[in-house]
Parts: structure tokens; sequence; C-alpha cells
């Protein structure tokens, strides 16, 4: 998956109850104007909270400030739920720096506020965003089990966007997973929630990642088909940051078919769209994206600019992760350089191999860059990627030891992460055998418990039928009227008390347990079992005075 489209979608993974949606710097002014307007109180809070998840693509620094204020402001109040949204947003923008230990240690104190207050939504979106930090860092396990727990308390207290927003999440990470058949059954879920809310907003982006998962598995009819449909909903809407990202995706959709042309069309009207809203975010992502197209049509002059471009606008974010992956991008930019020249001209030259040096030494000093910002970050799965290509930077300038030091460091980290997803899973392959085996057996016990409970409604009603055969066979001997009488009363108690054992659950439910309509419905049952009692009585008197 193209890494900038990944970050786009997973930035937009946060999806909060108050719909984090990308606002324009027109927007952001408005609101920063209108505290002039509020006092020290959760109005102003709230205020806060909105810059400061408004600015979380835009300005992630400004943002924090923004939490910053709406924290401190909380705690004066003594406002906790205000104090718990103040640290989540702290955590979004921290978590879209790269400060990912920050943003947990955020997200870790929101929820223990929520937890104490019983917000169960709170702390759902708070498992979800912890989810997003373990995400971005490739470890998808951890972020499974984050969003599982988040959709779990979504389910259960029927929280409709906090369940579209945990099956989003989920379906991003059986993608990454390459789980394809599980990851399309999640996107279609959560599109048909967002469908049944009219929410056409997300279902554009559902509609999105399920394109970026067939063109992944090319199936690229499909990818057109819901790429076009997301295209259509959002250009409806008017939604321009939603329009950019639609012809981002369709960007890489005629990427992957070598449509390079249409590729650069898609991917520069998404950058201007972009451009028009003041998001430097996408406009970096869209850089990146049309860089390595020129790279990789070989393209290279307009590949630096556009990579430098990105570079810029991320430096100016503070955003470390993707300055990584553009400082590593630039790397193998100056790599690429140097094969395509020594395929072209076969020559032993020495200043023309000296030149080549140079270009493989740039890709050192900019790769051994990145490597550090994500060693530091701990992105293990990227930093796979960096030792791979210093390997090849340092074979081309003949640096063998290097070579094979990276060449170790590789396999070394490629079995480390692959070892750790493999007991990840494994682990989550146990805990789901022991959840299916509780499962079984809880099934077995009502299994049993049904069987044992009809098995005890067949001996009451053979008890009845026997009672009333006996009373019909007693009224042709001689018995008196009073024992007869008592015999078809106690017949009576025990229809009326089977039917009312028969009958209790669906009563319970259409009374919710309300005492008077519960009395009302065992009310109305006897006055439908007493005539059956008085028909009985009747019959068998008739027949012991005949008799």
């Amino acid at each position: 998956m193209n890494f900038w489209r990944f970050i786009f979608c997973l930035l937009t993974s946060f999806l909060l109850s108050n719909s984090i949606q990308a606002q324009s710097q027109a927007e952001l002014d408005s609101l920063t104007y209108s505290l002039n307007a509020l006092g020290n109180d959760t109005h102003r809070v709230n205020r806060f909270l909105d810059l400061g998840i408004g600015y979380y693509r835009t300005n992630p620094f400004k943002g924090l400030a923004f939490s910053a204020e709406a924290l401190a402001l909380s705690k004066w109040l003594k406002w906790r739920e205000g104090e718990a949204r103040a640290y989540r947003a702290q955590a979004i923008n921290f978590t879209v720096i790269g400060e990912f230990d920050t943003a947990l240690t955020s997200n870790q104190r929101a929820l223990q506020i929520n937890q104490k207050l019983g917000l169960r939504a709170e702390v759902a979106r708070n498992y979800a965003n912890i989810g997003v930090i373990y995400d971005m860092q490739s470890d998808y396990y951890q972020a499974q089990e984050y969003y599982m727990k988040a959709l779990g308390i979504s389910e259960e207290i029927g929280d409709v966007d906090g369940i579209q927003r945990d099956l989003g999440n989920l379906g991003l990470i059986y993608d990454a997973l390459a789980d394809y058949p599980r990851a399309l059954e999640t996107y279609q879920k959560a599109l048909l929630i967002a469908e049944e809310q009219g929410d056409s907003m997300s279902a554009a982006r559902h509609l999105g990642n399920m394109g970026s998962l067939y063109v992944i598995q090319e199936l690229y009819d499909k990818a057109y088909e819901v790429y076009s449909k997301s295209l259509e909903m959002n250009i409806k809407m008017h939604n321009l940051s939603g329009q950019a990202n639609a012809y981002g995706n369709l960007g890489f959709y005629y990427r992957n078919l070598k449509d390079y042309k249409k590729a650069e069309e898609h991917y520069e009207i998404a950058l201007g769209l972009y451009r028009k809203i003041q998001d430097k975010s996408g406009m970096a992502i869209n850089y990146g994206n049309l860089a390595n197209l020129y790279r990789t049509d070989e393209l290279y002059d307009k590949s630096y600019s556009y990579i430098s471009n990105a570079l810029a606008i991320n430096r100016d974010l503070g955003i470390e992760t993707s300055i990584g992956h553009n400082l590593g991008n630039l790397g193998k930019l100056y790599i690429k350089l140097a094969q395509d020249s020594l395929r072209h001209e076969k020559t032993s030259n020495f200043l023309f191999l000296q030149k080549n040096d140079i270009l493989f030494q740039m890709a050192i000093g900019y790769i051994n860059q990145a490597v550090e910002i994500h060693e530091k970050l701990g992105n293990q799965s990227v930093l796979i990627s960096w030792y791979s290509d210093l390997v090849e930077a340092y074979s081309g300038i003949g640096n063998y030891k290097k070579a094979l030091e990276y060449h170790q460091k590789f396999h070394e980290l490629n079995e480390v992460v692959f070892d750790r997803n493999k007991a990840k899973e494994i682990g989550m392959l146990e805990a789901k055998r022991e959840a299916d085996l509780r499962k079984r057996e809880l099934e077995f016990r009502e299994h049993e418990r049904l069987r044992f409970a009809n098995l005890q409604y067949l001996v009451i009603v053979i008890g009845i039928f026997i009672l009333l055969v006996a009373m019909l066979l007693l009224v042709r001997v001689n018995v008196t009227r009073g024992f007869l009488k008592g015999l078809i009363f106690l017949n009576f108690i025990l229809l009326f008390e089977f039917l009312l054992i028969l009958l209790d659950p669906y009563i319970e439910v259409l009374s919710d347990r309300q005492p008077i309509l519960v009395f009302a419905a065992n009310f109305v049952l006897a006055l439908i079992v007493f005539p059956i009692h008085q028909f009985i009585q009747g019959f068998a008197e008739k027949r012991l005075l005949k008799d």
C-alpha cells in the first residue's frame, strides 16, 4: 500500500463522535476569533477543543497549544470530562507528529478519567485512539486488540457512530495484515451502517478504503467503480477535502495500472484542492505521491523537486514520521539515479565512477537520517526497508563490509518483526480458540438447561393430566363433594402456576418488569383460566349428583 495514502487513511480513522473533519483556515480563524466573546467557562473549553482537534492536520503544534489551553481551563473549572477530552485532543496531535509514547500517555490519562466517570462511549473512543497509535507503529495485533475493545463497548451501548468507526479501523488492520476477505467484509459492514444513518461523508471514505483493497488485489474494475462513487458523493456534498482524497485514490489506481499520465493528472487535481483549502498535510502527501510517480517514470528532476516540497512542509509541521519517510525517499531517488547511470553508461571512466560514488554517498546520508528518526520512533517495519536500501547503497560504493552489516540488520529485524507478529498471531488464535471453547461450553450448558426445563414442563403436564384423569374416575365412585372440590382446585392452581412459568419470560419483556404491568398480566391470565376451573367443577358435580 502506498505510504502516503496509508497515512492519510490512518489519520482520518480518528472518526470521533464530534467528527474530526478537515477544516479550512478561514473556518479555524473564525473559531479563534469567536474566543473573544466567551468567558472562562465550559463553552470556552469546548472552543479550545474544537481548535485543538481542528488543527491536527494543518498545524499539529498549534493544535497542541489549544489543547493545553483546554486542559488548563478544565482543571481550573474542575471539569473532569473536559480534562479527558483535552488529553484526547493532545494525544491526536502527538500521534500526528510521531510522539507516540507521549500520545499513549495522554490517551491513558483520558481513559482513566472516563472510566472513573463511567463515560463508556468516551472509553471506547480512547481505546480506538490507542489502537491508532499502535497501528501507525505497525504493531497491528496490538492495534487490533484495542480496536476490538472499542468495538465491544460501542456494540454494548448501541453507539452506531462508534461501531462504524471501530469497523473502519479494523478494516485497515485486516488490510495491513493482508487478510483481504475479512477487510472487505468489515468495510462493507461499516459502509452499510453509514448508508443506513445517511452519513454520506463516512460512506465515501469507506468506499475509498474498499477501492484501495481492490487495487491491491488487482480487481481494477471494482476499484474504479467504488473510487468513482466515492468521488461523486464528495462532489455532491461539496466536500473539498473528500474530493481531494478521492482524486488521490484515483491517482493510486492509475499508478498501479502504470498509466502514469492519468495518475499524474489525478494527483495534481488532489494537490490543487488541498492547496485551495490550505491543508498542508494533504499537500505533503500528494507531493510525495507525485515524487514517487516521477521517480518510477525516471523524471528525476521533478521527483527531487516534489519530494523536497513535501519535506519542507513536513518539517514546518514537525511531523517526524513523514520527515523520515521523505528523507528515505530522497535516498531512494539517489540510488536509482546512480543505478540508472551505471546501466546507461557502461564505462570505467574514473570521473564517471566518482560521480556515481557521490550519488550513492548522498543516498546513504539521507537514508541514515531516516533510520535515525524511525529508530527513535520504533517504527520497525519502515526500518526494514531502509536497511535494504543501505545494502544497495554501500554495495554501490564497494563498501561490502557495511553492506553486509546492514544485510544482517535487515534479516535480524525482519525475523524479529516476523516472530513478534507470529507470536501475537498465535496468541490471538489461542485466545480465539479458548473463547470458542468457552462459547461452546456455554451453549452446551444452555442446551442442557433448556432440555432439563422441557423435561420439567413435561412432568408438570403429565402430573396435571394424571390428576384430571383421577378426578374423572373419582366422580364415578362415592367421594365427598368437598374432596372433589379440593382436587379440582388443586388442578386449577397447578395449571395456573404452570402457565405462569411458561409465559413469564414473555410477560417480563412486554411489561419491562414494571410491577403494575406484571400484576395486570397475571390478573388477565387468572381471568382466562378461571372459567376453565368453573366448567370442570360444574361438570364433575353434575356427574357426581347424577351418580
